[in-house]
């Protein structure tokens, strides 16, 4: 859990200096509040819906095109996130059987789409901050 929350904070504030310089280059046109990429997080429906979408806008902005990673990634964390599908009869029990060994795979795979969409939009932000001399 504690891992979690450090992730969260991590991609919390990772999410608000992108939208910033996406802002300063005039990539991005509307500016989500930074309490608001905070909060959307933390609460569960709102967490499977606005973190995909907000990430997408950015790596539109930055590479002109959404890519698939960011798609895939949004559909894994979607699933990752809904307690139903890993537990459907008892929400506090913990998946058991087959359902333990995809929650693991799914997991992995979720994060290392996480790792490859923070780097490919942190490059790319490098390069639009280089180009735009706002690394300055």
């Amino acid at each position: 859990m504690l891992l979690w929350f450090a992730a969260g904070v991590l991609a919390c504030v990772w999410l608000v200096r992108l939208q910033w310089l996406l802002l300063r280059a005039h990539r991005l046109h509307t500016r989500a509040t930074d309490l608001g990429l905070w909060v959307m997080w933390v609460l569960p429906v709102v967490s499977w819906i606005l973190p995909p979408v907000r990430i997408s806008r950015m790596d539109k902005a930055i590479h002109g095109r959404r890519s698939w990673t960011v798609w895939v990634w949004a559909v894994l964390w979607a699933a990752l996130t809904t307690p139903p599908l890993w537990s459907p009869d008892d929400l506090t029990a913990p998946p058991q059987g087959e359902r333990v060994l995809l929650l693991a795979a799914t997991s992995v795979v979720t994060y290392a789409l996480w790792a490859v969409v923070v780097v490919r939009l942190t490059r790319g932000a490098e390069v639009l901050a280089h180009e735009t001399g706002l690394d300055a």
